[in-house]
Parts: C-alpha cells; sequence; structure tokens
C-alpha cells in the first residue's frame, strides 16, 4: 500500500470532480480503517482506497485512482499491484475506441504518484505526431504501448512503454492509456 498523504481524496483523473469517480468508487459506511483495507484486499480489481477516520467513510477504488484532490480529513491510498502469480489473464474484445482511457485534458503521464521525471524514468520512446489521433495509430502500431502523452503545439508524441499509473496537471498536455483490444488481466482473489 502507498498513501498519497493524509488530507487528500482520490480522483479518476484531473478532469474528475465527482465524489466517487465517475462510479470507479464503491462506498462502506461504518468502517474501521482496518476494515476498510481488509474489503479493498477481498474486492476482485481493487486499486485503492479513500478514507475517512472521523466518520468511518470508506471508498473502494475499482478502477485506476488517476489523480488526487487536497481535502482535510480524508486519505487516499493504492494498493500495491498484484504479482504475477495472483492474475489470470482473461480475453475480452474492445472496440478501437474502447480502448483509450483519457485521463485528462491538460494532463502528463507518470509512473505512479513518486516519479518526477519527464520520460517515465526512461520508458517512453519520443515521435513526433502532428495530430492526436497520428499519435495514438502509432502507438496502437507499436510492439509495446501502454498509452501516450500528447503535446499538439509542439506535435510531441511520448509513446509509453510501462503502465501509466498517475497523471499530473500540466497546460496544453494530455494523458491517455491505451489497452488494446483482446487481452485483459483481473486479479484473483
Amino acid at each position: 500500500w502507498a498513501t498519497f498523504g493524509i488530507s487528500t481524496v482520490c480522483r479518476a483523473s484531473v478532469d474528475d470532480s465527482t465524489q466517487l469517480g465517475n462510479g470507479a468508487a464503491i462506498v462502506h459506511d461504518k468502517s474501521s480503517f482496518t476494515e476498510c483495507r481488509a474489503t479493498c484486499d477481498g474486492t476482485v480489481g481493487c486499486y485503492g482506497m479513500e478514507y475517512r477516520s472521523e466518520t468511518g467513510y470508506c471508498e473502494i477504488w475499482t478502477s485506476p485512482i488517476g489523480h488526487t484532490q487536497d481535502k482535510p480529513g480524508y486519505e487516499c491510498l493504492q494498493k500495491d499491484p498484484p504479482s504475477p502469480s495472483t492474475t489470470t489473464t482473461t480475453q475480452v474484445q474492445k472496440s478501437a475506441e474502447e480502448a483509450w482511457s483519457s485521463l485528462g485534458e491538460n494532463t502528463v503521464c507518470r509512473l505512479d504518484y513518486k516519479d518526477t521525471t519527464e520520460v517515465g524514468q526512461g520508458t517512453v520512446v519520443e515521435e513526433s505526431a502532428g495530430s492526436l489521433e497520428e499519435c495514438k495509430r502509432k502507438c496502437a502500431e507499436a510492439t509495446k504501448c501502454t498509452g501516450i502523452e500528447y503535446r499538439g503545439d509542439e506535435t510531441r508524441c511520448e509513446m509509453w512503454t510501462e503502465t501509466i499509473g498517475y497523471a499530473r496537471t500540466r497546460h496544453n498536455y494530455q494523458c491517455l492509456r491505451y489497452e488494446p483490444d483482446g487481452w485483459a488481466t483481473f486479479g484473483i482473489s
């Protein structure tokens, strides 16, 4: 487990102003911190939790936590990713558009909330692309690409080769995750 810090709430993306991450979280009221964490540990596909000790408010996140906001009294925590021995791969079909998920306008990609590098600790391939669609196409055609960071006014296209786990706010950029047709990984409890 890793905390995003005391006085933080979980959000799906930098543009997410909803309380439950547009359906990404399930509320479990009147829990202790330990019970909230155990609920997440026992929930297939749990990415993390948001907890408020004053009221026992517990949110279980079943989608990636892409951003946090400051809010006194809360704490957002991200669960460590499952080890390969606790996952199974199941085939699912997605449309070309379903393969892409935006982490919001004016966002840059990061490996996780601790990543302060500009290039994912050396895990990106930089390309030039005249449009966002061209950048997405290059990623889709690459041998390994987990998402893109695009800056249109510079025709800058970063193709990420490791999982994008977090997004930071930065004007004129856009971060998108790519999970192509075919295979998706689900945790086993």
